[in-house]
């Protein structure tokens, strides 16, 4: 039912290594650790400067504190150590002040790895949307996501399907 991705280590320029998440389907376009907001930009930017389009801007609303961290967990495709690493540091907590509160769901927001997170536990959003419109272009990041169409009407039903994508 979903699709597995695998986080590993790759050599970087400079560094001794950098995290990059690999899915197992290509076309998930800003998926991958290694890109930025500026892509994603980008991506709007070359979607729209020749046609016009309707837009669905979306954020989704707590979507780092309502990660269900086991699925989440169910997805990843890694060596056990780096998924019990994983997993340790979704349990870690918050430290606020002196008080540490217990996390039991969602990756704490501002970490470094919660957009990587957020990409895993999001992929599919992308092939829900082209299984209902091939035309349609779904950019996003992290929690964040564009959808751009030539007709309102698919704009308003993907907002409808990714509602429903999003309580599943």
């Amino acid at each position: 039912m979903f699709d597995k991705h695998q986080i590993t280590e790759e050599p970087d320029e400079g560094n001794l290594s950098r995290p990059v998440l690999k899915t197992s389907r290509a076309g998930d376009s800003l998926a991958e650790f290694n890109r930025s907001c500026h892509d994603a930009v980008e991506a709007i930017f070359n979607a729209i400067r020749y046609k016009a389009k309707y837009v669905l801007d979306a954020d989704i609303a707590k979507c780092f504190d309502q990660i269900d961290q086991e699925a989440l967990l169910d997805k990843l495709n890694t060596f056990p150590t780096v998924r019990r690493q994983i997993k340790a540091w979704l349990k870690a907590g918050v430290l606020e002040g002196k008080t540490l509160f217990p996390t039991e769901k969602g990756t704490p927001q501002g970490g470094i790895l919660s957009p990587l997170l957020a990409n895993v536990a999001l992929h599919g959003m992308e092939n829900r949307i082209k299984q209902a419109f091939k035309k349609a272009i779904l950019i996003r990041y992290a929690d964040d996501f564009v959808i751009l169409d030539e007709d309102l009407s698919t704009i308003q039903k993907c907002q409808e399907i990714i509602a429903d994508w999003l309580k599943v």
